[in-house]
């Protein structure tokens, strides 16, 4: 989570990007983010298979984003760090 946490900068820009082709600014964006047990990112997938795949510019511009990073090694095999982004209401 760390490692995601130093790029979300880049990662919000990509579910910013995927809301404006969708049309829908507002549009709460959820992927799972894969990690295998040596800390190498395995892919960036949706969270529920059965609404169908997770478009493609929004998996590939996340891919790039955590591209390389230094993720930790697991003892407990793959890791899937679910990651949501939505919009915050603040109150006055």
């Amino acid at each position: 989570q760390e490692q995601i946490d130093t790029h979300m900068k880049m990662l919000w820009k990509c579910a910013g990007d995927y809301r404006t082709k969708k049309g829908d600014p507002h549009k709460a964006v959820v992927v799972d983010i894969g990690i295998d047990q040596e800390g190498t990112l395995l892919g960036v997938a949706t969270p529920n298979p059965k609404q169908g795949e997770l478009d493609p510019a929004l998996r590939d511009c996340m891919m790039a984003a955590l591209h390389g990073l230094p993720f930790p090694r697991s003892h407990a095999g793959i890791i899937t760090v679910r990651q949501t982004f939505t919009d915050v209401s603040v109150a006055p």
